[in-house]
């Protein structure tokens, strides 16, 4: 792991949600009966793959690397009603500590622990994955991704450990591992298969998503290119529109923007409330061809409460010439107030 400041540490530790008692006496048992500890993830990381997992809401995740499965159990307490994991480790003696833990904690039925090498385990895997935890041996790392990768869900995840493996990888040691670790983050930078965004979090965790449009079309070009995002806001009937976006579709000239689809421009009087995001979803397919827009949201309206209502809007309704005259008239008719 890193070394950082302690007290940057403790601080950090500190304001993050404290781990269950499980996984608490877990951890004590992993520092106290295993030399090699460090490969547990421990409180920080425990966290952000519960959080990672919490927000994809996946049905499968695989680990790669149980260990004494602080990882895991940490993972299925966020999974949904059907999600289940597939965990493989070859280490027996650590495998039980995480299946008794897993039951302490109410987990074992999402669970599926498995024995073995773990390339054979994925070989016999189908998939799809829509998490892949690879956090073991270092010199197998590329092998595990190449392996996991044709079998990723469209929008899964791959989160690779330790890949900054102590800092090592901007040192010159020139280690079996370092080296291993080394050439799998190059890998991974230069695949344009995927986008990918190396994190410092505790030793390093790198996120890997696959690009699953065409390179050959306008949306899996551009994603490919710059591997970026920028969603501009709609502010009170600004025009203003993010340059280039991989979610919206462009022209091949800044100067000749695509015209809107209907209800999402940002124009005055368009439905769009301030603050609220205009985009365009898109298939494979450059536009207009397999265009489709976000289902809009109805207008809202703030109650004596403070609280949105989508009853009508704030915004006077448009009336036809026929129809202002005639309210027209019948103010006229009833006379001051």
């Amino acid at each position: 792991m890193i070394e950082i400041d302690p007290a940057i540490d403790a601080y950090a530790e500190a304001h993050t949600s404290p781990p269950t008692p499980v996984l608490a006496a877990l951890a004590e048992e992993t520092t106290r009966d295993f030399p090699a500890h460090g490969m547990m993830v421990g409180t920080l990381e425990g966290r952000f793959l519960e959080m990672l997992v919490f927000a994809l809401r996946p049905t499968l995740v695989l680990e790669i690397g149980t260990f004494t499965g602080y990882s895991s159990i940490s993972m299925a307490a966020a999974l949904p009603p059907d999600g289940r994991i597939i965990t493989c480790d070859v280490d027996e003696t650590s495998n039980a500590v995480a299946r008794r833990h897993a039951a302490d904690a109410g987990v074992a039925d999402r669970i599926e622990f498995r024995l073995g090498p773990a390339l054979d385990t994925i070989a016999a895997l189908d998939g799809p994955f829509d998490f892949v935890f690879i956090d073991a041996d270092k010199p197998n790392y590329r092998n595990y991704y190449e392996a996991v990768l044709p079998k990723l869900s469209t929008g899964g995840l791959i989160a690779a450990d330790n890949t900054l493996w102590s800092g090592r990888v901007v040192s010159d040691d020139d280690d079996e591992n370092t080296r291993a670790i080394k050439a799998f983050n190059d890998h991974v930078a230069a695949d344009d298969r995927v986008v990918c965004v190396q994190l410092t979090v505790r030793d390093g965790v790198t996120l890997v998503q696959e690009v699953t449009c065409p390179a050959d079309s306008e949306v899996g070009a551009r994603r490919r290119s710059y591997r970026g995002s920028r969603v501009s806001v709609c502010r009170g009937g600004s025009r203003r529109r993010s340059w280039p976006s991989p979610s919206m579709p462009t022209s091949t000239s800044k100067s000749s923007p695509l015209p809107p689809t209907k209800g999402s421009a940002c124009r005055p009087g368009s439905p769009k409330r301030p603050g609220e995001r205009c985009s365009y979803e898109t298939g494979c397919s450059p536009w207009p061809s397999g265009r489709r827009t976000r289902a809009r949201l109805p207008r809202m309206s703030l109650t004596t409460h403070g609280r949105a209502s989508p009853t009508r809007s704030l915004r006077p309704p448009i009336l036809a010439p026929r129809e202002r005259r005639l309210r027209r008239g019948r103010a006229r008719r009833r006379g001051p107030r």
